[in-house]
């Protein structure tokens, strides 16, 4: 188990916090700028009357997927003062503290690099792409915001973290203001140590779990040890202490992860005997979780202390056992006529498009090159694929893809509503009959998406776009993932704002970041604000960490509503609303949807609360600008599409 935070009271330390402040808290976009560490983050202080600014759009965040080829981290020794230093570094950091167990730590530390520069040198530099963190380990450093002078510091001080999380740019410049020595951790290495972690802890566990002999009853076996394997705990009990004691009545698991203990039986005549010592993998209490019996002994904690993996019955009894479309082409590229330009974007635009029977379809056009110089070839083939397994109300269907020798093509049915941002940018709020209306829709196409091994990854407002009847259409499905059952993705994925825990935290994570998204979501659409705010990614980050607390709830919200997405947004992913048994589809009996009518929204014939107004030809073809012609491609990354 980890040491306590260390306290800080350097005051040299406290004024850089106190400068950096000043730094975040300017007016500066910074929705893709890295931060520097310390920050005032210890005392987080949410909004209490919900006066945050105004909703923006948000852009998603993508980090390269650390890899699972496993190699070593080089160990590079240090003398004790400097580890002492480098683990306290991190762990008065708000974010890092949270993700650390002592063995994570350590080798975080282990594998720091020391590095040194000469005065006057930039160690990084305002707007670059961060690919390392850094803590200063000896002489000055001054932090520079647009070649302003902020303050300085001294060693001891963890800067860059943002950039170990994925490519964010600097938000400020590190220049040495002597002769320095600093250590630096790269972003590979420490997603690799955590990921590498991560993956050991939980197959020791499942190892742990498959050896039970009550559990090999199951006729389900793999996925209910999976799911327990998420369910698991941690905890730690001093020398002496009772961890079960004989008689009471029996409703948790236990498994020795750490240390030793002791069983001990008590005769009626006040005699104690012991007759077992359990050590690291021993278990205890499993009959708890399928029977209503009381402790037959007592387990005591021996010296040093005991620490355990702990599973709730009230937990496990929640889980029990838990659908590729081909679409024919009957269109080809040449028989598309432009109408007019529905959407632009980094990688392309979106045009509506008519086919040879006068019918209409929104026609994705994604540049080539720039797919290539993003390497983002991975995921347009991933969408395409997802999109052709699909055929759902509430996901939009592809119908056809193209390619020739600038684009490739995803020829789609059209949304010609505009996105859900743009409605509530107009309405502010939604009353909570709306809001049901067009969360049921969303439920519904993750639900599908769910049945069919798929995690969406990144809902959002702007992902959401209405048809002309007004009914919600899921679209780009291009940080969605098919998994393996009971398997987790690492992949740092999705909008800064409606990341879940799990995956800020590196711990791996399944269809849970869904559910969290639709929390953050039902927040939006009922209260009009952003469930979390802050002026940089890592502010956001370290709220989401916290959850929403009560005082966020604005007083017109029912009571079914803050359940609803109090329960959406609970930090630990398996009790989690829509993570219990019967999946997301759970959400439908949940009182936020008493007497909804599922059915009518199932058949579509359910009156939705808004009808977009439409925009005619005349206006289509006013949109539709000219544009530069990108360069051709040859690579033949593209070759699964149709030419």
């Amino acid at each position: 188990m980890l040491p306590a935070t260390p306290p800080t009271s350097n005051a040299k330390s406290s004024k850089i916090k106190e400068v950096l402040k000043d730094s975040v808290g300017s007016d500066r976009k910074t929705d893709h700028f890295d931060i520097i560490s310390p920050l005032p983050f210890g005392t987080i202080k949410h909004d209490k009357n919900l006066s945050s600014p105004p909703l923006q759009r948000r852009h998603g965040i993508r980090a390269e997927p650390p890899s699972l080829n496993f190699t070593e981290a080089e160990t590079i020794p240090k003398d004790c003062e400097t580890n002492n230093l480098l683990r306290n570094a991190i762990l008065t950091n708000d974010y890092l503290k949270n993700i650390m167990d002592d063995t994570r730590l350590q080798l975080l530390v282990d594998a720091m690099i020391p590095g040194s520069a000469e005065e006057n040198t930039m160690i990084i530099s305002e707007g670059d792409e961060g690919d390392a963190m850094y803590v200063s380990y000896e002489g000055k450093f001054e932090v520079l915001i647009g070649n302003k002078f902020m303050g300085d510091f001294g060693p001891g001080i963890l800067f860059g973290e943002l950039a170990i999380l994925y490519m964010a740019k600097r938000f400020a410049s590190i220049r040495a203001r002597t002769n320095v020595k600093f250590y630096k951790l790269p972003r590979q290495v420490f997603q690799r140590i955590m990921v590498d972690t991560g993956r050991r802890e939980r197959n020791d566990n499942m190892r742990f779990l498959k050896g039970v002999e009550t559990f090999k009853r199951f006729t389900n076996r793999s996925f209910v040890i999976n799911r327990m394997t998420d369910l698991l705990r941690r905890e730690f009990y001093p020398a002496g202490w009772e961890i079960i004691k004989q008689g009471d009545i029996a409703d948790k698991f236990y498994i020795i992860r750490g240390g030793t203990a002791t069983v001990s039986l008590k005769y009626d005549n006040g005699r104690k005997l012991d007759v077992n010592v359990l050590k690291r993998g021993d278990y205890f209490g499993d009959r708890s979780l399928i029977t209503e019996e009381t402790r037959d002994c007592t387990v005591t904690a021996n010296s040093p202390g005991t620490e355990c993996l702990i599973l709730d019955k009230s937990d496990f009894i929640r889980y029990v056992d838990y659908k590729v479309l081909d679409q024919d082409r009957k269109i080809s590229l040449t028989d598309l006529s432009v109408i007019g330009t529905l959407g632009e974007g980094g990688y392309g635009r979106v045009e509506l498009v008519s086919g040879p029977n006068n019918e209409q379809y929104a026609l994705k056009c994604l540049k080539k090159v720039d797919v290539v110089q993003k390497q983002l070839q991975e995921e347009v083939y991933s969408e395409k694929t997802l999109l052709k397994m699909c055929d759902h109300s509430f996901i939009v269907k592809l119908c056809a893809t193209f390619r020739d020798t600038r684009y490739v093509y995803f020829l789609m049915e059209p949304c010609l509503g505009g996105d859900l941002w743009t409605l509530l940018e107009k309405k502010r709020k939604f009353r909570e009959s709306h809001a049901k209306f067009y969360l049921a829709c969303v439920i519904s196409a993750i639900e599908y998406l769910h049945s069919k091994n798929i995690i969406y990854r990144d809902l959002k407002l702007e992902n959401l776009m209405l048809d002309s009847s007004g009914y919600l259409k899921l679209i780009d499905l291009g940080c969605s993932k098919e998994t393996v059952p009971g398997e987790k993705t690492y992949s740092f994925v999705g909008t800064a704002a409606y990341m879940a825990p799990e995956i800020i935290m590196n711990r791996g994570y399944c269809r849970s970041i869904d559910c969290w998204s639709l929390g953050v979501l039902a927040f939006e659409l009922l209260t009009g604000k952003a469930a979390f705010t802050g002026s940089t990614n890592f502010i956001i980050f370290n709220k989401i960490l916290r959850g929403i607390p009560q005082n966020r709830y604005p007083k017109h919200l029912s009571k079914a509503a803050v359940s609803l997405i109090s329960g959406l947004c609970r930090v630990n992913p398996i009790k989690r609303l829509g993570c219990q048994k019967e999946g997301i589809s759970g959400l439908r009996s949940h009182e936020f949807f008493r007497k909804f009518d599922w059915k009518a929204l199932t058949t579509m014939t359910m009156k939705p609360p808004y009808v977009p107004k439409v925009k005619n030809l005349t206006e289509l073809l006013e949109d539709h600008k000219p544009y530069v012609e990108p360069p051709e491609d040859f690579t033949g990354w593209d070759e699964g599409f149709e030419s």
